[in-house]
């Protein structure tokens, strides 16, 4: 006579739980991936992209609003007015960046508030940089690039629909993935997460030396499966086949030994 230990459905339930927790972490922490190479980023994500370069260049040109039909909203958290900032086709406006190409990813046009034309040295120190990129239907991936990194740093956020902060990076000029040198600089910073991102927050502060530049605002979904997503399938294939040995095992525990 043979003897087959029946597992329970809950301790299946137990080995399943156990297998999430080791390898999701706890369920409050998000699974994301974080890009700072555009190339890369658009390989794992369809996303709409917003480049500012049907605006007209101008101090105060932008009301934030211009894009509200493709699902993005712009807002300057100081109230200070947004600069359409060109470079190229022979527009000296902003002499500074005539000089510094790579300042801006796309050309013709970034958006900055502290860019102003008119003045000494193209910018004005004592006005800050500090936008947020608001999605009307929350993302799954989300990117851009911010360009004219000078000596002080720049963080940028992603925040989920309820404010709370999801993702961030502190970008200067010595971090990895930047493209060019000195002010003449851009760096992309992308996210893809199995969350939802209600906006890109920028923290730049004033006097500190620069005049950061946005450009390229991209937003939409992952095109390729979240590492949690990946584990939870696997939770899920673990689960059937627990079921199926359970099975397995009472048919078999139900047939009699010969003999017997």
């Amino acid at each position: 006579m043979r003897t087959f230990i029946k597992p329970s459905i809950k301790a299946v339930a137990v080995l399943v739980g156990l297998y999430c927790t080791v390898l999701c972490g706890s369920p409050t922490r998000a699974a994301f991936t974080e890009y700072f190479s555009e190339l890369q980023f658009n390989a794992a994500a369809t996303t709409t992209l917003v480049n500012f370069d049907n605006l007209t260049a101008g101090n105060g040109r932008m009301t934030g609003s211009e894009y509200v039909n493709l699902g993005l909203t712009v807002v300057q958290r100081d109230g200070l007015p947004i600069t359409v900032v060109r470079f190229g086709g022979g527009d000296t406006t902003f002499i500074t960046l005539e000089n510094d190409p790579a300042s801006i990813n796309s050309s013709p046009n970034a958006i900055s508030s502290s860019a102003v034309n008119g003045i000494a040295r193209g910018f004005d120190d004592s006005r800050t940089d500090n936008f947020d990129f608001i999605f009307t239907t929350p993302a799954q991936a989300a990117g851009l690039y911010v360009g004219n990194l000078g000596p002080g740093v720049t963080t940028v956020q992603f925040l989920r629909p309820d404010g709370s902060v999801l993702a961030q990076e502190v970008l200067d000029q010595s971090h990895t993935g930047l493209i060019g040198s000195g002010f003449n600089n851009r760096i992309f910073y992308g996210l893809t997460t199995d969350e939802a991102i209600g906006r890109i927050r920028t923290i730049e502060p004033a006097f500190d030396g620069d005049s950061v530049l946005y450009d390229d605002i991209r937003f939409g979904v992952a095109a390729v499966p979240e590492p949690a997503s990946i584990v939870l399938l696997g939770a899920g294939v673990l689960g059937v086949l627990g079921y199926g040995w359970h099975r397995r095992w009472a048919n078999d525990a139900s047939v009699p030994e010969p003999g017997s």
